[in-house]
């Protein structure tokens, strides 16, 4: 408790040394060992958090959310065809957890293995089909992937101009413009993607600027997208847990 309250107030090096005090008496403390996982990321040490991380799961195989920090810290750390993994088991284990299935189908597009994403992005939509950041990545990938069907494309499709509907910014133009393209109305794909360019530039979204810039050039040469988001994109990289 001492450790999460120090953490809470910022004074992360103090947590550290109060949850080493604690993992002396007790090394097998498992919720212990979390705590000091979670201070370690907010320091950035996902290396020794991920450590941590594995050592519970040796003792407890079956701690789910130990597995689950396991996998996002994974991501982080650039690992995510073990990410998926790690996501895959959890997703067996919980049948309704929609978290789990957005976060494994991100890291088998994040390890080039986009066609292993769909199924878990189908179960996540029929278990929440009202979260936007979920509708965004159906469509991405399903719009991206070699191997989605015509249909999923279509649908990929609709799902982007209902996103669009709701709400005209530059994240849904850009997901609007790479789903037109996929169903070769790249004209309307070039329109879109400029729009969703010209918002990026007002908003400050210079990052990834680069990936749209070159999108835009694709659509304007008669091809679709190849992938849903630029390499090391903020989208795989799942936010820290807090300490509890």
């Amino acid at each position: 408790k001492l450790a999460a309250a120090l953490t809470f107030l910022d004074q992360k090096q103090a947590a550290l040394a109060s949850i080493d005090k604690a993992l002396l008496l007790a090394p097998q403390n498992s919720q212990a060992s979390l705590i000091k996982g979670s201070i370690l990321e907010s320091l950035n040490r996902f290396e020794d958090a991920l450590t941590q991380y594995q050592a519970v799961i040796d003792l407890e195989p079956g701690d789910l959310r130990a597995r689950f920090l396991l996998a996002n810290n994974l991501m982080r750390n650039n690992q995510y065809a073990q990410a998926a993994h790690q996501y895959g088991v959890q997703r067996q284990a919980q049948t309704d957890n929609v978290s789990v299935r957005y976060w494994q189908a991100l890291a088998f597009v994040a390890a080039d293995q986009c066609q292993d994403a769909l199924v878990p992005l189908a179960e996540a939509l029929q278990l929440r089909a009202d979260i936007a950041e979920l509708v965004i990545a159906n469509s991405r990938i399903h719009s991206t992937c070699d191997g989605a069907s015509a249909d999923q494309k279509q649908k990929a499709l609709s799902q982007a101009q209902q996103l669009y509907a709701y709400q005209q910014s530059g994240d849904y133009s850009e997901t609007l413009a790479m789903a037109m393209a996929s169903n070769g109305r790249f004209s309307d794909a070039a329109a879109y993607q400029a729009e969703a360019i010209s918002s990026g530039a007002e908003g400050g979204g210079i990052a990834s600027m680069p990936f749209m810039q070159a999108n835009l050039e694709r659509y304007e040469n008669g091809r679709a997208a190849e992938k849903p988001w630029p390499d090391n994109s903020p989208v795989f990289f799942p936010p820290l847990a807090r300490t509890r």
